[in-house]
């Protein structure tokens, strides 16, 4: 039986990690090792509130996000447990390419303050992200598009809910069309997720992906080392130009996390392992089992579901 990682997206407004960072002495040191590549002081990783300067908040965001990660691959490691696959959403699909050994680790981390602190055009329209929780029947098309308001485009897709009956969704657009959308469907339909001012994963952040080009193409990376799975294709991802693709589309093009598990389940995936706390518990489907591993209480619980099946814990190739 294979066991995969999964790590999920989104930049972090509410600090994850700080009872990891509490509990183990590897987990402090692995945060001191981060905030000195990174800059970031390791209070703003814990602490609970952002910036109000938004390349400030960004970057905090993803590396507290990306620390969590990284942290419970290192306690689970720390244990014996090694991943036979690893796949991720958007920042996650980022944060696994370290983890199946194709980006240095401190590569990674200086790449996501590079796009944390990258600096938005003047004189653009207030952007948001939204999620949208619609009845699998009716599909997401009449959501978006071109209204009197601005632009809303389907960002992402999470899948279905756990009991099938509803289809999970990230919108983007400008804020000011998701408000008029939101406020036309019944409540709970469309919900503006706080603190989010990028439009991520649509057209309008293109002029990130064009600054960012020279460096995505010059960055060191590795053919990985695990069997590697993006939001942006339902395949393994195997060579070097299949990881730098990650990076490049990540600002522009649509997420979609069934993408990544569809793809493992086919290649074996039979347990997966929620990395951190980025995909809540309870709420979506997978196409396997999955346990979720964000706080110190979750790592025996994980550990003893891992041996009781019989997973294949320390598989070749395994990454540190």
């Amino acid at each position: 039986m294979t066991l995969g990682y999964l790590l999920g997206g989104g930049v972090g407004a509410v600090p994850h990690g700080i009872e990891l960072h509490r509990a183990f002495l590897l987990v402090r040191d692995l945060y001191d090792q981060i905030s000195e590549w990174t800059g970031v002081p390791v209070e703003q990783m814990v602490a609970a509130g952002l910036s109000e300067k938004p390349t400030e908040a960004r970057t905090v965001g993803m590396i507290r996000e990306a620390a969590q990660a990284l942290a419970v691959y290192e306690l689970l490691g720390d244990a014996g447990v090694r991943p036979g696959a690893v796949g991720g959403l958007s920042l996650g699909a980022m944060t696994s390419s370290s983890i199946a050994g194709a980006v240095d680790r401190k590569v990674l981390l200086e790449t996501l303050v590079m796009f944390g602190q990258y600096e938005e055009p003047a004189g653009r329209p207030a952007e948001a992200l939204a999620v949208a929780t619609i009845p699998v029947v009716e599909g997401i098309d009449g959501y978006c598009g071109r209204g009197a308001h601005g632009k809303v485009y389907q960002a992402g897709y999470f899948g279905p809910s756990a009991d099938g009956s509803l289809a999970i969704h990230l919108l983007a657009g400008h804020l000011d069309a998701l408000t008029a959308l939101a406020v036309s469907h019944i409540p709970g339909r469309i919900t503006i997720l706080p603190g989010r001012s990028a439009a991520v994963h649509t057209p309008l952040r293109q002029h990130l992906r064009d600054n960012m080009a020279s460096y995505v193409a010059s960055m060191p990376i590795r053919t990985p080392l695990l069997p590697f799975y993006s939001c942006f294709e339902e395949k393994r991802l195997t060579t070097v130009d299949d990881v730098r693709d990650v990076f490049a589309r990540n600002p522009v093009d649509p997420i979609d996390l069934t993408k990544v598990t569809a793809a493992m389940y086919a290649d074996g995936v039979e347990l997966g392992v929620i990395v951190g706390a980025s995909i809540p518990a309870g709420l979506l489907g997978f196409p396997f089992p999955v346990v979720h591993v964000e706080r110190p209480e979750d790592l025996e619980k994980a550990i003893a579901t891992i041996y009781e099946l019989g997973v294949d814990i320390a598989p070749a190739g395994s990454t540190t």
